[in-house]
């Protein structure tokens, strides 16, 4: 007798109560981090990093309740709509099978997918690199198209979900483009912007990637972004999705509308606010001067903070006064340059394309001096890295040795008595915009070229975070056997 897969799967079930289930991935850092430091703790230290552990996932569950409620609410009330949005990981072209394809750059595209609670519809808007990047005016501006074209009239009460991303969602230059869309909308009076906790920010979005991910991987050839539109819009029988092209001119800039306000660090009551445990920003019509933020859902935990700048001469707002000047300028006046490396890749890969495709690709540019901007953050990235990068800055293992990550090692090295010293200690502590390096070292993500000794360091450095302390041993045994090669000093 053959036993079928229902069969075999109903005795397994029933009769020795077990599961099948597939391989987690992409797992909460805090969680692991936690966990691992549980398993290998005892008496009180263990209770503690269990209880901050059901503190983290009681966060992250009414995260998740508030969201599943504003979208029910945006069904259910035509004067409200929720969105959630995410940015889809980097789709490439072209798509070809040959094997020499695995060895070069190619052009990137990006997708913002955005869902909307009342319709329960998704949104994609595609650009490709020489056309935006993927930094927070990026983002803002394909949710400013949005809006305009998407969100009913008889809507008033925008709330936006997203993850906890600072350089793309939680940051002032997104609230100053949400900030000019209220006001310059017929029938908006608030948005509301609402994070996930990190390590839990599953989105609708996410169900709606997934399924073209699963399209793109039947697709054999793919050579032209409409090519991958087409792929998008056909990937589902129902409900189809509802793809459109961003344009260069669509791009946005806040240059001039952050010229006019000032980044405070405190509320209105003197005490100070961070961004970066921001759960939730309130902006209003009435005031377009003043964010509303809460590190809770709760309305009456927020807290007041005043951008707005004041002129000497007038007493209105520099801020209202420039939105009452009317549309902002264009992020791009000019396409975005491409790496000559990538460019040149790209024209090796010609003789595998059709002819009908090399105009397009034909039409890409690139100056001599143009800079290979890897994370397409902009060369130099204006936000603040989120405290879940740099959360542990010390640690110490079962042999008594006190590790250090790379950012306090930098921070805690004596301060110069120069004057250029003295410009980067005032930039650091006031949270401005840092160099593209800065940032790599800070996230360990130092290339080979002139530090090939530092990689090494921070992998072991980070690695004793998340393991119990007999694998902290091997780590330090492998320090020692690195360093007796020369790959660490």
């Amino acid at each position: 007798m053959i036993c079928t897969r229902s069969t075999y799967r109903n005795v397994f079930y029933t009769n020795f109560n077990l599961r099948f289930k597939t391989v987690k991935k992409d797992t909460c850092k805090t969680c692991n981090k936690l966990t691992a430091s549980a398993a290998s703790a005892e008496g009180e230290q263990k209770t503690q990093l269990e209880e901050e552990h059901n503190m983290h996932m009681q966060s992250a569950a009414a995260a998740k309740k508030q969201m599943d409620e504003d979208l029910k609410r945006a069904s259910l009330d035509t004067t409200v709509e929720t969105l959630t949005y995410d940015l889809q990981k980097v789709l490439f072209l072209p798509r070809i099978p040959t094997n020499v394809v695995y060895y070069k750059r190619q052009l990137s595209l990006f997708n913002l997918g955005v869902h909307s609670g009342s319709d329960n519809k998704g949104y994609f808007y595609l650009w490709i690199e020489n056309e935006g990047g993927r930094s927070a005016q990026d983002i803002g501006s394909a949710l400013l198209k949005h809006i305009h074209n998407r969100v009913p009239a008889t809507v008033e009460h925008l709330i936006l979900c997203s993850d906890s991303c600072g350089g793309q969602n939680r940051n002032i230059k997104i609230c100053l483009l949400l900030q000019f869309v209220l006001q310059m909308h017929q029938t908006l009076k608030t948005i509301t912007l609402r994070y996930r906790v990190a390590g839990h920010s599953f989105l609708p979005n996410d169900s709606e990637f997934g399924d073209v991910e699963c399209a793109l991987r039947r697709q054999e050839r793919l050579y032209l972004p409409q090519d991958i539109m087409r792929v998008m819009h056909d990937c589902r029988s129902r409900n189809k999705f509802v793809v459109t092209r961003m344009d260069r001119q669509d791009f946005v800039s806040t240059s001039s509308l952050e010229q006019c306000t000032v980044n405070r660090k405190v509320d209105s009551a003197g005490n100070i606010v961070s961004w970066l445990h921001a759960r939730e920003i309130h902006l209003t019509k009435e005031k377009p001067n003043h964010f509303y933020m809460s590190t809770t859902f709760d309305a009456n935990d927020r807290v007041e903070v005043d951008v707005g700048k004041r002129s000497r001469r007038h007493h209105q707002s520099l801020f209202m006064k420039r939105l009452s000047q009317g549309s902002l300028e264009k992020l791009y006046p000019q396409l975005k340059p491409i790496a000559l490396a990538k460019l040149a890749d790209l024209k090796s890969l010609m003789d595998f394309i059709p002819k009908s495709c090399h105009s397009f690709y034909g039409s890409l540019a690139s100056p001599d001096d143009v800079q290979d901007d890897v994370d397409m953050f902009g060369i130099s990235p204006d936000f603040v890295l989120d405290d879940d990068e740099n959360d542990a800055n010390i640690t110490h293992n079962s042999s008594g040795i006190t590790c250090m990550s790379p950012a306090v090692v930098a921070a805690s090295t004596p301060q110069t008595s120069t004057s250029a010293g003295r410009k980067r200690a005032s930039r650091h502590d006031m949270g401005q915009s840092e160099t593209k390096a800065r940032v790599q070292r800070r996230r360990g993500i130092c290339r080979y070229r002139n530090s090939s000794n530092r990689r090494p360091r921070y992998l072991l450095v980070h690695l004793q975070q998340f393991r119990p302390p007999a694998c902290i041993i091997i780590c330090t045994q492998l320090k020692n056997i690195l360093m007796s090669f020369g790959c660490m000093n």
